[in-house]
């Protein structure tokens, strides 16, 4: 079988997700974004990176690539950005129909292929952005590529989180359809093609990870301020220099006739105003062992990551955050299927660190994505090492402009 190393993948507005996913399934992969912090992190995961600016960028001088992945920044189109984006879409789109490349940044990958012309390529942004990509799409069949532009949500691909994104798949050399899901509701027969798998809920993805514990584990009870093992501790007090810290399994202490004592039902790390206080003679909110009584973390997966430490509950808008669930920076990472220790050894700060999950595309997807349009691939060893990062060789010739600053 041909090294699939030997044909890099270009990944424009690169985040962490998509190249390591590349990795795992025998693919090598070459960056570009303009964070630099973003840099740091995929050069200590061995990933190469160029800090520019993809617009800024001539793609005439760079080499072939086997396949262009893209993911344009969504700032633009989602509530955060005020949806200024949605403006101009219906612009974009005509400009394009035609024969146009607007110079904005959900436009630089139709720029990209057009010059470089991939045997492949992936683009993934959010919903709002499905007219225009099927207006490329449009373009490129009259370019010559099979194209396919649609919806997909991570979840039916074995991630833990609901994350629905407009996503482009186009080939020269395939006769594209969307990558059959391979997880759903439940498990369930399908009349064509093999049963569905049940989707992975929140909660069984950072349990499988270590960061929650299993209340159904037979394993020995952890210290009570782990969170796991044993369930969620919660404490009893109004103060918190008089709370008595128990396990859901255990006995209630003492009740006694302190007047309107309060039940606080405490996750591991979180400050106190993050706590859910009720007082006794309320009914109690819904326990849900291993974190801060969302039930639902424990029957469905979930809720879009975003670039801040919490997540809406299901049903609520981004960014609507009443009832919400707080993460830590590892929780997000599990759910974006990212490795927990992703920041080990940075000095980048928490709301950096959650801005670069946010923006990941979950490995599940990925792998779905680029096996429609190339094929499988073989994986790899979680800790295999790319070339790219033991020789200087493999590092000047996955360069994309390596031709510019030689001549040649």
């Amino acid at each position: 079988m041909t090294d699939r190393r030997a044909c890099p993948v270009l990944d424009l507005f690169a985040g962490v997700g998509v190249g390591l996913a590349l990795r795992s399934i025998g693919l090598e992969e070459y960056g570009i974004d303009n964070d630099s912090g973003l840099a740091t992190v995929r050069t200590a995961h061995g990933l190469e990176t160029m800090t520019a600016d993809v617009a800024s960028l001539d793609p005439t001088l760079a080499k072939s690539f086997e396949g262009v992945w893209a993911s344009p920044p969504c700032q633009t189109f989602s509530v955060a950005g005020r949806r200024e984006g949605m403006k101009a879409l219906g612009e974009w789109c005509e400009a394009v129909r035609a024969g146009a490349v607007p110079e904005v940044d959900a436009c630089q990958p139709l720029r990209w292929v057009l010059v470089l012309r991939p045997e492949w390529t992936v683009w993934e942004q959010v919903p709002a952005v499905l007219p225009l990509w099927r207006t490329c799409a449009e373009r490129l069949r009259k370019e010559g590529y099979s194209a396919w532009a649609g919806l997909l949500d991570a979840a039916d691909y074995g991630t833990p989180q609901h994350r629905r994104r407009a996503i482009l798949l186009a080939s020269r050399t395939r006769d594209l359809r969307p990558p059959p899901s391979t997880h759903g509701p439940s498990d369930a027969a399908r009349l064509f093609g093999p049963a569905l798998r049940r989707w992975v809920s929140m909660a069984e993805g950072l349990v499988a990870a270590g960061l929650w514990g299993d209340a159904n584990a037979d394993a020995p009870a952890r210290s009570p301020t782990s969170g796991a093992g044993r369930g969620q501790p919660w404490e009893l007090g109004r103060r918190q220099t008089d709370r008595a810290r128990c396990f859901l399994d255990d006995p209630a202490p003492t009740v006694t006739g302190a007047a309107r004592a309060h039940c606080v039902l405490v996750h591991p790390g979180r400050t106190y105003g993050e706590h859910s206080v009720r007082p006794l003679d309320e009914a109690a909110p819904t326990v849900a062992a291993g974190h801060n009584g969302a039930a639902w973390c424990w029957e469905r997966p979930a809720t879009t990551v975003q670039g801040t430490s919490r997540i809406a509950k299901p049903g609520h808008h981004e960014r609507q955050w009443d009832g919400s669930v707080g993460l830590t920076i590892p929780e997000m990472c599990v759910l974006q299927e990212l490795p927990p220790d992703l920041f080990d050894g940075t000095d980048l700060t928490k709301t950096a660190q959650a801005k670069i999950v946010g923006n990941a595309v979950p490995a599940s997807l990925v792998r779905a994505c680029v096996g429609t349009v190339a094929g499988d691939a073989p994986t790899v060893a979680k800790n295999d090492r790319p070339p790219s990062c033991a020789h200087s060789e493999a590092r000047d010739a996955l360069n994309p402009f390596r031709r510019e600053r030689t001549g040649g």
